[in-house]
């Protein structure tokens, strides 16, 4: 069965050879000099699909499955990048990137692992802006975003990759 797929799957990648050897079997008018031509292009065109399509089976190494998966030694570690916070940027509960966006959009401070994590969720609101560290509470030592006009909350902080 495997030779025949390979047979079928070889005939449909060289389709447009056969449509043009039938092409030129239909113009070439009241002499056979098209005929003859198609006839040998389709011919030519079959004995070498079916003669690669034999190879394929034949040389290529079959794969077996398993009857049991092999366990994972390595679990990846797992790094958070989300946390709520207090109003002055202590990180309180971890929480996931859609809760994230969640509690921004509930008039609630986070803090992020990263920028990049926190320009993330900054993205969805469309007047969100950066704002470096400045003096005063928490912003004195962690660059943020506001989502609005006004400084007050919800900040998105972030911490600086060293």
């Amino acid at each position: 069965m495997e030779l025949f797929e390979e047979i079928r799957q070889a005939i449909q990648s060289v389709a447009p050879v056969y449509a043009g050897a039938g092409g030129m079997v239909l113009a070439d008018g009241p002499l056979p000099f098209g005929d003859a031509v198609g006839l040998v292009i389709a011919g030519v065109t079959t004995i070498g699909v079916a003669g690669y399509a034999t190879y394929k089976t034949i040389a290529e190494p079959k794969v077996v499955a398993k009857e049991k998966a092999e366990p994972i030694t390595k679990v990846p570690p797992k790094q958070n990048k989300y946390w709520t916070a207090t109003k002055d940027a202590k990180p309180i509960l971890e929480i996931s990137y859609p809760t994230a966006v969640a509690t921004v959009k509930a008039g609630r401070n986070i803090i992020c692992i990263d920028q990049p994590s926190a320009y993330a969720v900054a993205k969805w609101f469309p007047n969100s802006f950066y704002e470096g560290p400045h003096d005063g509470g928490a912003e004195e030592y962690y660059p943020h975003y506001h989502i609005n006009e006004r400084h007050g909350p919800p900040h998105i902080w972030f911490y600086c990759n060293p």
